[in-house]
C-alpha cells in the first residue's frame, strides 16, 4: 500500500508530465513511471472538485463508481502506470451504463484496454 505523501507526489507527477484524454464528462491523464520513480502495480486516482460538485457525498458517489469500473476492467499487468480520472459538472447525473462507457473509451483510447 503506498503512503499518502507518496500518492499525492504521483498525482503532481502525471499532473505536469502526463498524457490527457477527454470526453464530455470525464478526464484522463496517464503517466508510464520507470526508473527509479516506478511504481510496482498500477495506480488510479478520482478527483472531483468542490466546486464541480458541493455535496461530499455525490463526489464520494462518483469515486466510488469510478474504482469499481476501473477495477473490473484494467489487468494489474500494467504495473509502471500511473493514470488520474478528473469528472467535470455533468458526471453526477450520468446513469452508471454511460459513466462505464466514458471510462472504457478513455482507457481504450490510452490504450490501457483492449
Amino acid at each position: 500500500m503506498l503512503q499518502k505523501n507518496k500518492n499525492k507526489d504521483i498525482v503532481e507527477r502525471v499532473l505536469k508530465l502526463g498524457k490527457s484524454y477527454f470526453t464530455d464528462n470525464t478526464q484522463l491523464r496517464c503517466l508510464a513511471m520507470e526508473g527509479k520513480e516506478g511504481i510496482k502495480s498500477p495506480f488510479f486516482a478520482f478527483v472531483i472538485s468542490s466546486k464541480t460538485e458541493k455535496l461530499a457525498v455525490n463526489r464520494n458517489l462518483l469515486k466510488r463508481r469510478g474504482r469499481h469500473i476501473v477495477r473490473e476492467l484494467v489487468p494489474l499487468s500494467l504495473p509502471n502506470t500511473a493514470c488520474v480520472f478528473f469528472f467535470k459538472k455533468g458526471a453526477i447525473s450520468l446513469p452508471f451504463d454511460k459513466l462505464k462507457e466514458q471510462i472504457v473509451f478513455l482507457l481504450k483510447k490510452a490504450k490501457l484496454k483492449e
